[in-house]
């Protein structure tokens, strides 16, 4: 999990909320970066380099279960996006997003990360390395 890499998100949303400037620049800016993450970032080292999607050929038993725990946990990231994408379209139906509702999209935020770091644990200890 590759931390404050929104660090320049974090900046602009700061900036712009001291200065009373409009929460639809943050979302704005919030979904061009992951779009921008999810097409160029990929993208271009795809050009360049290929990116391997799917293990090699050889049919281990391991490696099957290991293709097998990456597309469920694809499969979960995809579903967390849309449930967060849902719990701040619900608080936001109001045409704000107050102090709790930040508290609340915080600690999303936060039990997301106990989760990804509950499932490194996890994969250290399959791995016999604690």
């Amino acid at each position: 999990m590759p931390y404050c890499t929104g660090m320049g998100n974090l900046i602009f949303a700061f900036i712009l909320g001291r200065n009373g400037g409009s929460g639809a620049d943050v979302m704005t800016n919030s979904l061009v970066n992951n779009i921008t993450n999810m097409t160029l970032v990929l993208g271009l080292p795809a050009v360049f380099w290929g990116i391997r999607v799917s293990p090699a050929k050889k049919k281990s038993k391991a490696a099957g279960k290991t293709h097998e725990l990456n597309r469920l946990a694809l499969l979960l990231t995809l579903t967390a996006i849309l449930f967060f994408t849902g719990a701040v379209w619900a608080m936001g139906r109001k045409g704000r997003i107050d102090f709790n509702d930040g508290l609340v999209l915080i600690g999303l935020f936060l039990f997301w990360q106990c989760f990804h770091v509950f499932e490194v644990l996890k994969s250290n200890v399959r791995q016999g390395s604690h």
